[in-house]
């Protein structure tokens, strides 16, 4: 044990995962309360769909909806509009979210759909996107 968490020492790439991920690029403002599972999930995606990236998309999908196809169809309907800053609406239910996301320029908001990654622990704070 001692020595496995000892190789985390041995790192030394210290770059914050925002960074890493491109999240701290994005141009977003958030209106209600996202848990930070929600927000990190639309994060991803509006990551995704900004680098155009169809096969990154689909790992933040569910299993029934994220095949590539979904995801190049996502893509390619919303990564222009990705481009521009964003303004996301979260509404929590019980176990999901619904998140409205509005593109300066674009004239219908991008409506999504959070389920629980591990639908054994709906009150885990993880969340997949349902591209259907």
């Amino acid at each position: 044990m001692l020595l496995l968490s000892g190789c985390d020492a041995l790192s030394t790439d210290k770059t914050p995962d925002r960074i890493e991920d491109g999240t701290a690029e994005l141009d977003l403002t958030v209106m209600g309360r996202p848990t930070p599972g929600s927000l990190a999930t639309i994060e991803h995606v509006l990551a995704r769909l900004k680098d155009r990236d169809a096969n990154g998309l689909a790992e933040v999908a569910d299993e029934d909806s994220g095949t590539k196809e979904q995801a190049k169809r996502w893509v390619a309907r919303w990564s222009d509009a990705a481009q521009r800053p964003a303004l996301a609406s979260f509404t929590l239910g019980e176990h999901e979210a619904t998140v409205d996301v509005r593109f300066n320029g674009e004239r219908s908001p991008m409506s999504l759909l959070l389920t629980p990654a591990d639908a054994e622990t709906p009150y885990d704070d993880d969340f997949v996107v349902v591209l259907r």
